[in-house]
């Protein structure tokens, strides 16, 4: 008799909400599956992030200098990237601040899940495209009025003008709130990240790689990774304990492998 037996290759295209949406239907089922995935997540970095430290401890004792990871601690490294990511957590409450690495790295893992679920939810998401053809009718309009009536140009420059400084007022209130909301100790001058717009702005679209469904623990070790150039430099976020500042991405790759 004759068995014949085919070979399925195996790929790992799924991600945890959808590998939970297909065990359960149920709202309050599938939430608790994404916390299982994340504390499981979480728990296997525990070894890694130690090692990590081993390493910069021990390349601190051959370079005969202390790696300049910043005065801050975690939770005050959190609470940054918590201004600067909205990772959907409030800030000494729904984390503990007592594992050596816990509010920063559940940040991150957090940080990834909701990376997914917008990922997946992005083919039903409403794209801002239209709002381009309403600018550009509202261009036509000022356009035709601009030949009617020459105010017109003043009207939409004074408005322009009005509407930057109410943008500038939220920004400053924002910045101010930062400062007050931020533990005591938080070095609010250090490179400025807390003022610094285009830092801001840049952070998703260069200053690191984003993630593929299913890298969390890739991602937070290896791709929060911040490339030269304009206004960010080579840091690397992550379980290694801070802001480190690198030479290059090899000598990244080298600490955090």
């Amino acid at each position: 008799m004759l068995l014949t037996v085919f070979f399925i290759p195996y790929t790992s295209n799924s991600s945890p909400l959808s590998e939970c949406n297909k065990e359960s239907d149920n709202k309050k089922q599938v939430s608790e599956c994404l916390d299982a995935k994340l504390k499981k997540a979480e728990a296997s970095l525990d070894k890694k992030v130690s090692e990590i430290r081993k390493k910069m401890e021990q390349k601190s004792i051959e370079s005969n200098q202390i790696y300049p990871i910043r005065s801050f601690n975690l939770s005050q490294q959190s609470y940054l990237i918590y201004r600067k990511t909205n990772c959907n957590w409030h800030f000494d409450k729904s984390f503990p601040d007592t594992a050596s690495s816990g509010l920063l790295k559940n940040c991150l893992i957090k940080m990834t899940l909701d990376r997914i679920l917008e990922l997946e939810s992005s083919s039903e998401t409403v794209k801002p495209a239209d709002n381009k053809t309403d600018n550009s009718k509202t261009q036509s309009n000022n356009n035709d009025n601009n030949k009617q009536d020459g105010r017109s140009t003043k009207t939409a420059a004074s408005k322009s003008g009005s509407d930057d400084n109410e943008q500038q007022r939220d920004d400053n209130r924002d910045s101010e709130d930062f400062r007050q909301d931020a533990p005591a100790d938080y070095p609010a001058d250090d490179n400025n990240y807390a003022d610094n717009d285009n830092y801001n702005d840049n952070l998703d679209e260069r200053c690191y790689i984003k993630p593929d469904p299913g890298m969390c623990e890739e991602f937070i070790m290896k791709y929060f990774y911040y490339p030269d150039g304009g206004n960010c430099s080579s840091f690397i976020w992550s379980g290694c304990g801070g802001v480190i500042p690198f030479e290059s991405m090899a000598e990244c790759k080298e600490i955090c492998q």
